[in-house]
């Protein structure tokens, strides 16, 4: 009995087979963010600064999603509270702490933020708003995580795109601290997906 041949038809290459009869493949691994920036050119980063940290809570950054069609997939984001004066000092205390909310609604001030396409061939631009240096934000909004400052002063916050921002979602990174001055900085990695396909 013969047996079969797989082939290509436009350029004639076979498929291998092994002594075990089974069908030889390659295939590819890529992480999600490196698939998503390469081939769809949605992969993101925007920075947050707040150089005027006062005692209280500082709106270190704020975002909303702004595309009727793309979800906003953050994949990573990083905080960093490099110096402060004026209260507790960073370490191992309940004075000093990072908040991340989701609902709040941008009202006024601080500085716009534009996001940075990390594949530089895209031409693609993100259809977000964003913005940094303590903007006023109103609503109540929902508290999903805190992180308390350790003496490093930088944590890393991997979601791995768990945290997602449909149509008109928002988000805000906030500092509380005892402090009257210092900086806070964030970073966050996000890509824009369309989750129906």
């Amino acid at each position: 009995m013969a047996g079969v041949t797989l082939k290509n038809p436009s350029d004639g290459k076979q498929a291998l087979i092994s002594n075990d009869n089974q069908l030889l493949v390659q295939s590819e691994n890529l992480s999600l963010q490196h698939f998503i920036s390469r081939y769809r050119g949605q992969m993101y980063q925007a920075q947050f600064f707040d150089a005027g940290l006062a005692s209280g809570t500082n709106v270190v950054g704020h975002l909303k999603n702004n595309s009727p069609t793309l979800s906003l997939v953050l994949a990573y984001l990083r905080v960093q509270v490099p110096v402060v004066a004026g209260g507790t000092a960073i370490g191992s205390n309940t004075a000093n702490y990072w908040t991340f909310n989701f609902e709040k609604v941008y009202a006024s001030g601080g500085s716009a933020v534009t996001p940075v396409n990390m594949n530089r061939s895209s031409g693609n631009s993100a259809d977000i708003t964003a913005y940094d240096t303590n903007p006023t934000l109103t609503g109540t909004g929902i508290e999903f995580d805190r992180m308390y400052v350790d003496n490093n002063s930088q944590l890393s916050y991997r979601k791995e795109g768990s945290i997602i921002l449909g149509p008109n979602d928002t988000m805000d990174m906030s500092f509380i601290t005892d402090n009257t001055s210092g900086t806070a900085y964030c970073r966050i990695s996000f890509m824009l997906m369309n989750l129906n396909n």
